[in-house]
C-alpha cells in the first residue's frame, strides 16, 4: 500500500502500527531520502517521543526551513516557513526542538490533541520560559500556544488523559480537575489513584475514571486474570474509593469524549462544576 508519494509499506505490517509508529516510520523513510529536511509539528512530536492522541493527527507531513513549496510538493507535505531554524537530531533525523514542536503543533493541530504535546513536553522538562524565549527568537507568533498554558497539567500519564481533560475544560467549560490524586482506603491501607478529582466548597469529592475496553480484554493489562476477576477488582477499588471520602465516581470511555455531548451530560450528573466565565474556550 503506498503511504506517502514514492513510497510502499506491506499491508500487514503497517496496519499492524499504532498512528505514531506509522508517522516515525514514515519520517525516517523520509529523512532517508531527504537529509536535509528539518522535521516540524506533529512529526517532530512523534519522533521526540512525545504524547500525540491519534483522533488529532492531521496525517500531514511537516518540514520546516527557509525554502518555499515548489511544484513538485505533494498534498501530504506542509512546509512551514521559517529562518534560523536550530535542528535536534533524534535517532537520525532531524527535528525541531520541544518548544518550537510545541509552538508548531499549536498552531496546526486541535486545541485539545495540542494540549496533549504540551502536557508530555513539560513532564520532559519544558518551561514556559523556554517557550518565551523561542517565540521572541523566531519572532513567531505564539499566541495559540500561550492560550493553552492555563489548560496544561504535566500529570496526565498519557495522550488520552490529556485530550480527554481538555475537551472537558477547553470544550465543555468544566472546572479544571486535579489529577492522579491519591486516596488511602482506610480498612485495608491499600492506596488508589485516580485519574481526575474535583474537591467542592461543600466537601463533596468528585472523581472521574477514563476507561478503555483494554482495561478488561487485553492480556497485557489483565495480567492473565479473567474478566470477571478484573470486574470485582474494579468494583474493590471503588468501595475503597468510597470509604476513602470518595463522594461520586463517573466512569467514561474515550468513546465518551469522541461524542462530548455524552461526556458533558455524565459530568453534569455527577455534579462537576462548570468553570468561571472567564476561563472557558
Amino acid at each position: 500500500m503506498r503511504v506517502y508519494p514514492g513510497m510502499y509499506m506491506r499491508p500487514e505490517y503497517w496496519n499492524g502500527l499504532t498512528p505514531t509508529e506509522r508517522v516515525c516510520h514514515l519520517v525516517r523513510s523520509l529523512a532517508h531520502k531527504h537529509p536535509e529536511w528539518v522535521f516540524a509539528g506533529e512529526c517532530a512530536a512523534c519522533v521526540h517521543g512525545l504524547e500525540v492522541p491519534w483522533i488529532a493527527m492531521r496525517h500531514m507531513v511537516y518540514v520546516i526551513g527557509p525554502c518555499a513549496a515548489s511544484a513538485s510538493d505533494c498534498d501530504q507535505l506542509q512546509r512551514i516557513h521559517a529562518y534560523g531554524i536550530q535542528p535536534h537530531c533524534v535517532e537520525g533525523i532531524k527535528v525541531t526542538g520541544l518548544a518550537r514542536t510545541v509552538i508548531d503543533c499549536a498552531c496546526v493541530m486541535d486545541s485539545c490533541g495540542a494540549v496533549a504535546v504540551l502536557d508530555s513536553a513539560i513532564r520532559r522538562g519544558l518551561t514556559k520560559q523556554e517557550l518565551y524565549a523561542e517565540c521572541n527568537r523566531q519572532h513567531t507568533d505564539c499566541a495559540a500556544v500561550f492560550h493553552l498554558l492555563p489548560h496544561a497539567d504535566q500529570r496526565s500519564e498519557n495522550g488520552g488523559e490529556s485530550y480527554a481533560r481538555a475537551v472537558m475544560t477547553m470544550r465543555l467549560g468544566f472546572a479544571k480537575p486535579q489529577q492522579q490524586v491519591v486516596f488511602v482506603d482506610p480498612l485495608t491501607g491499600r492506596t488508589y489513584r485516580v485519574d481526575y478529582c474535583w474537591r467542592l466548597a461543600d466537601g463533596t469529592i468528585i472523581v472521574a475514571e477514563l476507561d478503555g475496553m483494554e482495561k478488561y480484554t487485553n492480556p497485557g493489562m489483565t495480567n492473565g486474570r479473567s474478566m470477571q476477576i478484573v470486574v470485582n477488582e474494579e468494583k474493590q477499588r471503588e468501595d475503597g474509593l468510597r470509604r476513602a471520602g470518595v463522594s461520586v465516581i463517573v466512569r467514561f470511555t474515550f468513546d465518551d469524549v469522541l461524542h462530548a455531548e455524552r461526556l458533558d451530560r455524565k459530568l453534569a450528573e455527577a455534579g462537576v462544576p462548570k468553570a468561571a466565565a472567564e476561563m472557558h474556550v
